[in-house]
């Protein structure tokens, strides 16, 4: 026997249900989905998601062209076109710029999450929605409520919080009506209140930056600021009050009273007192001692923990522990340095097995009735608050800390 070869074979007959595409565009488009279409590539259109049949390069639709079919020309755009920039102004949250993209074809207005971590800004869960965009679809499930100045207009904004990352913000219709933008394309000006918003504003604020750092007044040289404040702007700092010589005999008594009481004031971040309260007790609902490991850190911020563990231990305020006690350190964002250099403790779960206090609060409105007739007021700020209330001898194991170098009390 011969294998591969069979006399007995005969050819199958035809299926009786076959029968050729009638219309080839319309089977392709049903069971395929559609590529991007080779004759807009050619011309750098990349998102051309459509059949070749019914590409809008001059080709009728159902004409199949073949691939050497040359791909009708275009005219390049022109000079002029190409000096067009994203529509863009510069928006300010408690004198944070925000640099603003305007979309008039956008519903809804957007701000990246750095922002929203940069400037400390509240999020909201809300019911999520999805937003069409030229790359697919994204979901939005978090808002955040705040103040927006652009101009001299001044509103709260609710804007969806998007996860991309982006050194701008993306302003929708909504709220172009509400700060009364006028787009003028003929011109290239971006207006409120017709007054022009992009004119020269890098310069701006570039400027600004440059002197905010060399601004230094004193309080009782009211001269001094009135000079000063002519020669800057109001992005700068506050509107200057008017001075009279009343209010500077006003400030100079204040400044002999602080000069007088000086050993009150800190002179430092470490330079703290105590107040004259009882020492606090710590009650706990559990025996069981907290422990937890500390928290993974960077070499960068190991070396600030370290730092300012150090200068506590030179002030006195902290002493090394063997407390069964141990709560991790981490570094939180310090608005007016800039970074990560506020040392904080987690203490979560001791919390929550304290047993709280029932201390009244006092009524803000009272408060505010007791001070109808008096003329100089007086806020308190404790220099680092936490280090001044005094702990009792026996409860201080509790409050230990750890990190990666020791163990503190």
């Amino acid at each position: 026997q011969n294998f591969g070869q069979n006399n007995n074979y005969q050819t199958p007959p035809p299926r009786q249900n076959f029968r050729p595409f009638s219309n080839a565009n319309t089977h392709f488009q049903n069971k395929l989905p559609p590529s991007p279409c080779w004759l807009c590539t050619k011309q750098g259109i990349t998102n051309a998601y459509h059949w070749v049949q019914t590409c809008p390069f001059g080709l009728s639709a159902g004409q199949l062209p073949s691939p050497n079919t040359a791909a009708p020309n275009f005219d390049p755009p022109k000079e002029e076109n190409q000096q067009w920039q994203l529509p863009t102004v510069s928006g300010y949250y408690k004198r944070n710029p925000l640099p603003c993209v305007l979309d008039t074809g956008s519903t809804i207005s957007l701000i990246p999450r750095d922002l929203v971590t940069k400037n400390l800004l509240k999020m909201t869960n809300v019911q999520g929605i999805v937003v069409q965009q030229t790359r697919g679809t994204i979901s939005l499930t978090k808002t955040c409520t705040f103040s927006l100045k652009i101009g001299t207009i001044n509103k709260n904004v609710t804007m969806y919080v998007l996860d991309h990352t982006l050194p701008y913000i993306i302003l929708g219709m909504p709220e172009l009506s509400k700060y009364d933008i006028t787009i003028d394309c003929s011109k290239q000006k971006i207006c409120q209140n017709g007054k022009n918003l992009n004119k020269s504003q890098n310069d701006k604020n570039h400027s600004n930056d440059k002197n905010k750092q060399n601004i230094s007044l004193h309080i009782s040289e009211c001269k001094q600021i009135n000079s000063h404040c002519s020669q800057t702007t109001e992005d700068q700092v506050n509107p200057p009050q008017s001075v009279t010589e009343n209010k500077c005999e006003l400030r100079k008594e204040v400044k002999d009273i602080i000069k007088n009481f000086d050993s009150v004031f800190s002179k430092d971040k470490y330079d703290v007192g105590a107040l004259r309260v009882e020492p606090q007790r710590i009650v706990l609902n559990s025996d069981l001692p907290v422990s937890l490991r500390p928290y993974r850190t960077s070499p960068v911020e190991e070396q600030e923990i370290k730092s300012q563990v150090e200068k506590l231990l030179q002030a006195g305020l902290i002493k090394e522990s063997n407390s069964p006690y141990s709560s991790p350190v981490t570094l939180a964002f310090k608005r007016d340095e800039g970074k990560k250099t506020r040392l904080c403790i987690d203490f979560r779960k001791l919390n929550a097995l304290c047993k709280s206090d029932s201390e009244p609060l006092p009524l803000m409105d009272s408060l505010l009735d007791k001070l109808s007739k008096a003329k100089i007021f007086s806020s308190l700020d404790l220099a680092s608050g936490y280090w001044h209330v005094p702990i009792h001898p026996k409860d201080t194991e509790k409050l230990a800390f750890c990190t990666n170098f020791g163990l503190y009390e």
